[in-house]
Parts: structure tokens; C-alpha cells; sequence
């Protein structure tokens, strides 16, 4: 097995992924996912009735949305979220760059 130079990416990074080929659909099947560990039902609600305004924000800044998603499933697996993922997810678009 040859080393790795320090240049080469790690295999176990944490970030976000910037130039992946995720599409709108992709992402919200993560999110959907995402939802359903912290309560199944409210995981197809949270598409249903706000799935626009995910959306959107995947189409306007897919980065943003990917680091927010990533956020939200840290704080559901932290148990950070009390009453409502997409609360969390708003108020972390409207607070983060």
C-alpha cells in the first residue's frame, strides 16, 4: 500500500460535499431521511407542506442547504430540536453566511 501525500483528501472527512453531483431529488430524499430519525411522520409532513421552500433554497444556494441539512442532523442525533426540524432548519438559513 503506497502513503498518502498530505495533499490527497481524506476518505473520512466530515464536511459537506461543494462540487458533488447531488440533484434537487437526492437531496430531498437526505432530508426526508434526515427528518424520519428525529419522527417518521413528520419527516413526509415537512415535504408535503413545506418541500417548496426546501426547494428553493436547494436552487438558490445548494451548498447552504447541504451545510443546514448537515447541521439538522447533527442537532436531531444531539436531541438539540425540541419541537420542530424545519423551525431549526429556518432559523439556521436566515442566521448562517
Amino acid at each position: 500500500m503506497t502513503p498518502r501525500s498530505p495533499e490527497s483528501p481524506s476518505t473520512f472527512s466530515s464536511s459537506t460535499r461543494e462540487n458533488s453531483s447531488d440533484t434537487e431529488a437526492a437531496f430531498l430524499e437526505d432530508l426526508r431521511r434526515a427528518i424520519a430519525v428525529y419522527s417518521p411522520a413528520r419527516a413526509q409532513a415537512e415535504l408535503t407542506n413545506w418541500g417548496g421552500w426546501w426547494r428553493n433554497r436547494f436552487r438558490e444556494n445548494p451548498a447552504k442547504a447541504r451545510r443546514i441539512l448537515a447541521e439538522l442532523r447533527s442537532m436531531i442525533r444531539e436531541r438539540r430540536i425540541r419541537r420542530n426540524p424545519g423551525a431549526a432548519a429556518k432559523d439556521l438559513w436566515e442566521r448562517l453566511p
